[in-house]
Parts: structure tokens; C-alpha cells; sequence
């Protein structure tokens, strides 16, 4: 969809948006901000799955923040009345977990590393890329 998202008649906001049942945004705080107004106006009455990637929304409050390769992906759940309850519920997995699990000192990460099974290799030559070697003939001109 190519469209001017600064413009409120925008086919942006006037039919796609209201039809969306989850948004993905990569904009900057500014970037978010702006759009915010049209966003909450496009999507009054509906629900809807909506994630930014990098910046929370300002003035919005996040159900969930998760960190992928080092980006916060802010979650929020538009529009679900029922959306603390069902959190709420959800954390009682952690009651279910192995005592090993569990336990304060013992984070996945630390739990991975004991993963005997695992085949991830660390990179030998940081930076260096197969490709590098390849003689494509740019020298051979004579």
C-alpha cells in the first residue's frame, strides 16, 4: 500500500487501517506520534493487534515489551477490554515450570548454554564472509 499517512483521507486510513486485525509500525518516536491521532481514530469501535518496532507509542501503555536482536517490540492489544485478565492468567505458567527453571538464579539463557544438543557454532572470523574469496576477474583486464 503506497499512501500519504499524513493525510487523514489517505485510503490508508480511511479503508485499509479499519479492516487491519494486526498493524506492524517501524517508525521513529516522532513518526508515531504523528500518526497516533489518524491511528486512534481509524480504529474506534474495532480491535486490533498492534506492534511498533524500535519506539513504544507515546501515550500508549504497552501490554508487552519483548527485545529481538537488541530491538523492544512494544505490543498492544487495541480495542480487547479483556486483555489485562488474559495477561493476568497467562503468567501462571510460571508456577508450572520445573523447580530448575523457576528459580531466580537459573535464566533461560543460563539454561541454554547447558544444552549439550545444541549445533550453533560461534562465527570463527567475526566480519569475514565466504563471498570475500571469490575471484570475480575485476583484475583481469589487460
Amino acid at each position: 500500500i503506497v499512501s500519504d499517512l499524513m493525510d487523514a483521507g489517505s485510503p490508508a486510513w480511511t479503508e485499509h487501517v479499519p479492516k487491519a486485525t494486526i498493524l506492524t509500525m517501524y517508525f521513529a518516536k516522532e513518526g508515531l506520534q504523528k500518526i497516533r491521532p489518524m491511528l486512534e481514530q481509524a480504529l474506534i469501535g474495532k480491535q486490533c493487534k498492534i506492534y511498533t518496532c524500535g519506539y513504544p507509542m507515546p501515550g500508549w501503555e504497552s501490554q508487552i515489551v519483548e527485545t529481538v536482536l537488541d530491538m523492544p517490540i512494544h505490543f498492544y492489544d487495541w480495542g480487547n477490554a479483556d486483555v489485562e485478565d488474559a495477561i493476568l492468567r497467562a503468567d501462571s505458567f510460571v508456577d508450572e515450570l520445573p523447580p530448575r527453571m523457576s528459580s531466580a538464579g537459573n535464566t533461560m539463557d543460563q539454561y541454554m548454554r547447558k544444552n549439550t544438543k545444541s549445533t550453533f557454532q560461534p562465527d570463527p572470523l567475526p566480519g569475514f564472509h565466504p563471498d570475500d574469496l571469490v575471484d570475480y576477474g575485476w583484475g583481469d583486464f589487460d
